[in-house]
């Protein structure tokens, strides 16, 4: 969808913490159709930090959209130990099996980081609980997007006072920042 691309296009030049309010408060609304865009932008090559949070932006659609799986398994051979990571928690938080197979040979990887998230996110798919993979927190919940975004506090705080540069931006993309997209 050309809107999402604008947006992620957008975005590339943002920091990790107005992604991500971007990504609740507006891409939610596409639900899993940000998929392909994500894998798209992925493939590009954009910085680190940005490819890190294409797969993260997906990871809440790896139960039901095999599609998510597809960009995990691209992002397991990023050279990036960041993207690696979120990979492995995508395969997770999937609790597919299938995904085994991917994980396997990061367990002889060099970076033992990666090693690691490779072995908890295996043991997170072979034992059915995805909370194995942050074994510091009692459990790792992913939210569901939220229908009811864009909400009027959601984006005063997140973009009208936390990144006004985006303000122009986005209105000309969306047309009314309080207002779901309307093709």
């Amino acid at each position: 969808m050309q809107v999402i691309n604008r947006i992620l296009d957008l975005l590339e030049s943002t920091t990790p913490a107005k992604r991500s309010a971007i990504r609740e408060i507006y891409l939610a609304q596409f639900g899993a159709e940000l998929i392909p865009c994500c894998e798209a932008k992925y493939l590009q090559q954009p910085a680190a930090d940005y490819r890190a949070d294409l797969v993260r932006f997906v990871l809440r659609y790896a139960h039901a959209d095999d599609r998510a799986l597809r960009l995990a398994r691209s992002a397991l051979q990023d050279r990036s130990r960041t993207v690696r990571h979120n990979a492995c928690a995508l395969f997770a938080y999937s609790l597919k099996r299938s995904a085994l197979e991917d994980l396997r040979p990061l367990l002889s990887q060099k970076d033992s980081a990666t090693a690691g998230d490779a072995q908890r996110a295996i043991d997170a798919i072979t034992s059915g609980n995805q909370n194995r993979f942050y074994p510091a927190y009692s459990s790792w919940g992913v939210p569901p997007d939220d229908p009811d975004q864009p909400k009027r506090e959601s984006v005063d705080q997140a973009i009208v006072a936390g990144a006004p540069e985006l303000v122009a931006p986005l209105r000309a993309i969306l047309g009314d920042l309080y207002q779901r997209w309307r093709p």
